[in-house]
């Protein structure tokens, strides 16, 4: 428990630590989206002679904000994984989207910066339009890389436990009354399916009886007309 307790320092922290942390997690929030602006309005303003203008900057914001996205996932996943959870298959998902947008969009802003290749090849110049390139698109895994370090505060911790398990008994007591309601549905279905039996042998037995009394009419009332019969016969004999 101490071990755990450890791992939450944000309720320790002085106000100067406090400030210094949530000014990081600023820029590990902002700075992408901030990246976003920038980024993308040079390569709408660079892709304008050749497409329209609406589409161009559609386009590039779209695209940057896809961008700055992906790196706010990231550092939520690599803090996952710094605490122990193994989301190793969407981190690697979000990974590998991450650096085939962040490599176009770097080209693409290598094409702004040297004025679409009118640098000369082997220069100072083109070395150092590589190096800010390259700069500006380690910058959103610099803001991954900051958010991994964000505070953990164990009264929150604490709190989100409870949620977690209030959460849990509802999602039981849901549960219990989804099977509960399954149980009594299948009890009703058996007792008309019964109900329905017990009609239909009912029914078979009246018909049975009352087959039975007819036929015990019709033999009485022929009977009675084989009787009636000799006696006329024995009368016109006298």
């Amino acid at each position: 428990m101490r071990d755990k307790v450890a791992e939450f320092d944000e309720d320790y922290k002085d106000i100067g630590e406090r400030i210094l942390g949530g000014f990081t997690q600023l820029v590990g929030y902002a700075g992408p989206f901030l990246l976003m602006a920038w980024i993308g309005s040079d390569l709408g303003k660079f892709f304008t002679p050749t497409m329209d203008m609406v589409p161009a900057y559609g386009l590039a914001f779209t695209i940057e904000g896809v961008i700055a996205s992906c790196t706010v996932a990231m550092g939520r996943a690599f803090a996952e994984l710094s605490s122990g959870k193994p989301n190793f298959g969407r981190t690697a998902m979000v990974v590998l989207i991450w650096l085939i947008l962040n490599s176009s969009s770097a080209f693409g802003l290598y094409l702004v910066i040297t004025h679409n290749n009118q640098i000369a090849q082997g220069s100072i110049e083109q070395l150092s339009m590589v190096i800010r390139v390259i700069a500006v698109a380690l910058a959103d895994l610099g803001c991954s890389a900051v958010l991994m370090f964000k505070g953990r505060s164990l009264q929150k911790h604490i709190e989100s436990i409870r949620k977690r398990a209030t959460a849990i008994g509802e999602l039981a007591d849901a549960q219990r009354s989804i099977e509960e309601a399954d149980k009594n549905a299948e009890l009703r279905e058996q007792m008309m399916k019964s109900t329905l039996q017990i009609q239909e042998d009912l029914s078979t037995k009246i018909g049975e009886a009352v087959s039975m009394v007819m036929t015990s009419i019709l033999e009485k009332m022929e009977k009675a007309l084989k009787d009636d019969e000799k006696n006329e016969r024995g009368y016109g004999r006298r």
